[in-house]
């Protein structure tokens, strides 16, 4: 994992929703879905932006002071699990990472929400009891003409 490396959501392969704290994945070419909890769900909206590692480990740091020293290895690990996954790529070299950081305001905000909020760190659980459902999903087959399509009829 480079520093400098910009990674983003693997679109439009993979599918995100964030509910409750929770951020759940689909993976529609495998068929796979995800559950994101722990820190994870704010990381994943960072990178949903498009961004390196570093940054993502700047604003944690600024969130989570006393986990500073464990961000490191518990981000590595994170992104190297979505990366694995493939729910998670690397954007070309000349991609420019977004600036995942809150203004200074909305972080004041977000701090004052979450005053005594903990780090606990990254978890990926994947499920595959599904695939078979939603890899026979006919949203998969939507095109512009929308779900949907009557075959034309037999002549």
């Amino acid at each position: 994992m480079s520093a400098e490396t910009v990674y983003g959501v693997n679109a439009p392969r993979v599918a995100h929703e964030t509910i409750d704290g929770e951020t759940i994945l689909i993976d529609f070419e495998s068929g796979a879905y995800y559950s994101i909890r722990g820190t994870g769900p704010f990381i994943w909206s960072l990178l949903s932006g498009g961004t390196t590692a570093a940054k993502i480990e700047e604003v944690l740091a600024r969130r989570y002071p006393e986990a500073r020293e464990a961000l490191p290895a518990a981000l590595e690990a994170f992104l190297a699990e979505l990366e694995r996954e493939e729910l998670v790529a690397r954007l070309p070299e000349n991609a420019h990472p977004s600036d995942p950081s809150p203004s200074p305001a909305d972080e004041k905000d977000l701090l004052s929400r979450e005053e005594g909020l903990a780090f606990s760190p990254p978890i990926l659980e994947k499920y595959t009891d599904m695939q078979d459902l939603l890899l026979l999903d006919p949203i998969h087959e939507v095109g512009e003409e929308g779900w949907p399509m009557r075959k034309p009829p037999a002549r």
